[in-house]
């Protein structure tokens, strides 16, 4: 409801805090996921904390939440998560890697390369 937030000691670190005893309010039920700090936006009112999903410490592509923070209280939360994780779970080799170090620095290059021809077009 407007007028409402969540008051919140420690500043980034208890904002963290919060958010993994949370952690399944947000769909994130798997003790393997979790939401790590990884930047912030200060504005005169508030900052603006985002937070982006890893899976036993692999991030998570596009998964991510910002925290809308003002020094005392989470005042909203948006943003996307991998709230799904049963394939993970039953499949072990789900997050090994396919592609060695400069086989997929090339493969990136190559992808961009692409997609940057293509908008030439």
């Amino acid at each position: 409801p407007e007028g409402h937030s969540i008051v919140v000691e420690g500043g980034i670190d208890g904002v963290a805090a919060w958010l993994q005893r949370h952690a399944a309010a947000f769909g994130i039920y798997s003790q393997r996921s979790e939401l790590s700090y990884r930047a912030y936006k200060q504005s005169q009112v508030r900052t603006y904390l985002r937070f982006g999903q890893t899976w036993d410490g692999v991030p998570i592509q596009g998964a991510e939440v910002v925290v809308q923070f003002d020094g005392h209280a989470i005042e909203s939360i948006s943003g996307t998560l991998m709230r799904d994780s049963f394939a993970l779970e039953s499949n072990p080799d789900a997050m090994v890697p396919l592609l060695g170090g400069s086989n997929a620095e090339a493969y990136a290059l190559e992808s961009s390369a692409l997609r940057l021809d293509a908008a030439r077009i």
